[in-house]
């Protein structure tokens, strides 16, 4: 495919591809550092470097940095996307719509249907390794992918891998990465025709496990036809291509095709205006824990030096034979100064190491958080409910900035991408008719948001205790208070399932029911008192004396 500029489409995406790369390449070197010293297992810098597993632990003395890191990223696991319990509900912006109980009912359905969807799939294991290669590069990626049997795929990609490009609005829209197939697969995913002659011939000589480098590319689309709807006229690109060159100099992309929407997420930690690529803890504390590792490497050295230290030992016992056992003699002739002893005393200089090290342990664990996340283990376990809920409401709203950018880059769009795929794939239920050209937003509900919520159902709390003092002395106050709205709110503060609540025309109903009973009951209660009392009065009337016939005197007596 030719361009205006008479360039092919490989051409264009390799020279993006190089643009990108040395943009990338004045972050390579922080990131190199960051895997070297926190974890050596995560990053690919070098696409040869797959499946070597000899590059690893040289340089880490202490697994400090590595706890915390992990301790971060199991507490964002928990506290924004936890498995057990769901992290977020869909929602319309329309208030009315979302009063009818049968829009609700979707809104719940469907939100059930996605976490199951993220529950099958590798969704979350996904995410904890975002957790994990986001605030450790301040950048992380994944490519969300339909899947026919689970939903959804994710996968994940690792610093040094990919490099991005951000549009005007600052949201990164461009994806591209660098990885390395087998003959065998790159056969079997895009045909023998669609390779190089080098492909070629190494398959046909049965060299399947050869590595072959492929760069895939994800990008706007800016020379499309909206007419048409093929996967050529998507709105975004997606390209691939082996890197470098044949041995003729003829070749041609992999495969040509689109996507609908973007579907990468790229969360950033923490990103300056204009910048592709952000920052985190990793690098906040990446010189403390240079620092920790060498000063651990010096205190074994101290440690070494203090088992086995250097001796100084006068010149009469040379060429002698010294007895190292304990107990053991050893006899010469000098005295004073001269005697035998340790060259010097490193256990000295060992306890302010001790205390240096510490110190260093603590300011790590402080820029990952790892103290707030452990802050209930480490306090009075005498604590009331009431105390520990505020100290974890505290913790959480302490990483509020960061989780609200986790959110917008991460979360939503994940969300957003799983309904639209399991929507085409016709595994929703029939959107209702009130909902016709309504948008659905994503709420979160995870514990941050659940904190902030209950902030407001608190205040709800103390309101209703003050009405209730108050009503003691004057009962007609509670005429004020809307019983229904009350149940609303707080349902939708707490985030109740609409199916745990009647809607309010159903319970209206239920109620005219109920009056309607109560006033039949209370009038058949009625005529069956006036039956009886009509009945005694009968009865009395047979028994007693006709008064009126008798005289005067029997009645009242004779005088």
């Amino acid at each position: 495919m030719g361009t205006a500029r008479g360039k092919t489409l490989l051409e264009r995406m390799q020279e993006r591809w190089s643009r990108l790369d040395s943009i990338y390449s004045s972050w390579r070197t922080q990131h190199q550092l960051i895997s070297r010293h926190y974890l050596p297992w995560t990053g690919r810098f070098w696409v040869e470097n797959r499946n070597e597993g000899w590059v690893r632990n040289d340089d880490i003395l202490d697994n400090t940095p590595e706890r915390a890191v992990r301790i971060l990223s199991a507490g964002l696991t928990a506290g924004a996307s936890s498995p057990a319990r769901p992290w977020f509900t869909l929602a319309t912006r329309n208030r009315s719509l979302m009063k009818k109980h049968e829009v609700r009912l979707w809104l719940d359905e469907v939100t059930e249907i996605i976490l199951q969807t993220f529950s099958r799939s590798n969704t979350y294991r996904s995410l904890q390794q975002l957790y994990t290669e986001c605030p450790l590069y301040g950048t992380a990626a994944a490519i969300v992918e339909p899947d026919p049997e689970n939903g959804i795929f994710i996968r994940v990609l690792t610093a040094g891998q990919y490099r991005i490009a951000s549009d005007p609005k600052g949201r990164v829209a461009t994806l591209y990465r660098e990885f390395e197939m087998s003959v065998s697969q790159i056969v079997r995913e895009f045909g023998l025709e669609k390779c190089s002659d080098r492909v070629k011939s190494l398959f046909r000589e049965g060299n399947l496990d050869e590595g072959i480098t492929v760069v895939h590319a994800i990008e706007p689309r800016t020379d499309r036809d909206p007419k048409f709807d093929d996967a050529k006229h998507m709105p975004w690109r997606s390209v691939y291509w082996e890197r470098g060159e044949s041995t003729d100099g003829v070749r041609d992309v992999l495969r040509e095709s689109g996507f609908r929407r973007f579907p990468c997420v790229v969360p950033r930690w923490s990103v300056l205006p204009q910048d592709d690529y952000g920052s985190g803890p990793g690098m906040t504390a990446l010189g403390d824990v240079i620092q920790l590792q060498q000063e651990q490497y010096r205190k074994s050295q101290l440690i070494d030096f203090s088992s086995d230290p250097a001796m100084l030992l006068p010149s009469d016992m040379k060429n002698q034979e010294v007895d190292l056992a304990p107990g053991g003699k050893n006899y010469s002739d000098a005295s004073g100064s001269n005697r035998a002893g340790p060259l010097w005393q490193p256990g000295q200089q060992l306890q302010p190491l001790l205390m240096d090290i510490q110190d260093v342990r603590t300011r790590i664990n402080a820029a990952w958080f790892a103290d707030m996340f452990l802050m209930i283990a480490q306090t009075d376990k005498n604590m009331t409910a009431t105390e520990v809920a505020e100290r974890h409401e505290e913790k959480l709203l302490m990483l509020g900035p960061a989780l609200e950018r986790l959110h917008n880059e991460l979360l939503d769009p994940l969300v957003t991408l799983t309904f639209q795929y399991l929507l085409e794939a016709g595994q929703l239920p029939p959107i209702p008719n009130e909902l016709s050209g309504s948008s659905v937003d994503i709420q979160f509900v995870s514990m941050l948001a659940q904190t902030q919520r209950a902030v407001g159902a608190r205040t709800i709390d103390r309101f209703l205790a003050t009405a209730s003092a108050v009503a003691s002395a004057k009962p007609e106050i509670l005429d004020r208070i809307d019983a229904d709205a009350f149940i609303e709110d707080l349902a939708e503060r707490l985030n109740v399932p609409a199916k745990l609540l009647v809607s309010r025309q159903d319970a209206d109903r239920l109620r005219m029911a109920r009056n309607q009973m109560q006033a039949q009951q209370a009038q058949a209660d009625m005529q069956a008192q006036q039956a009886s009392t009509a009945k005694d009065l009968a009865a009395v009337s047979q028994m007693a004396p006709n008064i009126a016939e008798q005289p005067f005197s029997s009645i009242a007596g004779s005088p």
